[in-house]
């Protein structure tokens, strides 16, 4: 009777420490980085995807976009946050920060906008 006690205490404690481990693999959440994956500008005639190099995104716009009243269609990586915001609207006529948090980093993007010169009329 002894030896099923001990084998029934040993079979809870396996049973017990099992289920801890698993709880501390759940309790640690994915962090992706924080990140610019998409940074789009509406433009004249249509929209623009920027070319995002590193911390930098670049943005060649057609002549006549008006600059200073833009809203960018920003997307990041998962749990990150972007400021300013997705679809808010910012004056772009001179590089713009734009910052990028999540549960463990902050990162600064800096956005440049050209906008090209007009094109002539070819008759």
């Amino acid at each position: 009777m002894k030896n099923g006690w001990i084998a029934a205490f040993c079979l809870c404690m396996s049973l017990v420490l099992t289920a801890c481990s698993k709880d501390k693999d759940e309790e640690q959440p994915v962090v992706y980085p924080a990140e610019i994956t998409l940074f789009e500008v509406p433009a004249a005639g249509g929209s623009v995807t920027a070319k995002i190099d590193g911390l930098g995104i670049n943005v060649r716009v057609p002549y006549g976009t008006d600059v200073r009243a833009l809203a960018p269609r920003v997307s990041t990586n998962a749990g990150s946050e972007v400021a300013p915001r997705s679809g808010e609207t910012v004056d772009l006529s001179r590089p713009r920060i734009y910052k990028v948090t999540n549960q463990t980093t902050v990162v600064e993007y800096v956005v440049t906008v050209v906008v090209l010169p007009e094109e002539p009329d070819i008759p």
